[in-house]
């Protein structure tokens, strides 16, 4: 099962995502949801998720700079 996460500045989107799309049929669980970047950027240390979903443009940092930041 890959893990995934998603992040997004709007509660709406990641609910949506969330519950729209069915992850068990491509074999993936959401494991944590994220509304910013550096909570996301936190929860990708912590969960170490196969897969992300992220927003590009955030309040604060988008999400392409948080993933440049991210020590694969």
């Amino acid at each position: 099962m890959y893990r995934v996460v998603l992040i997004d500045d709007e509660r709406m989107i990641v609910e949506g995502l969330r519950r729209v799309i069915p992850w068990q049929d491509y074999g993936c669980a959401v494991v944590g949801t994220a509304e910013d970047a550096a909570s996301g950027a936190a929860l990708i240390r912590e969960l170490r998720p196969h897969i992300v979903f992220t927003d590009i443009r955030m309040p604060g940092q988008d999400g392409l700079t948080m993933l440049a930041g991210y020590p694969y």
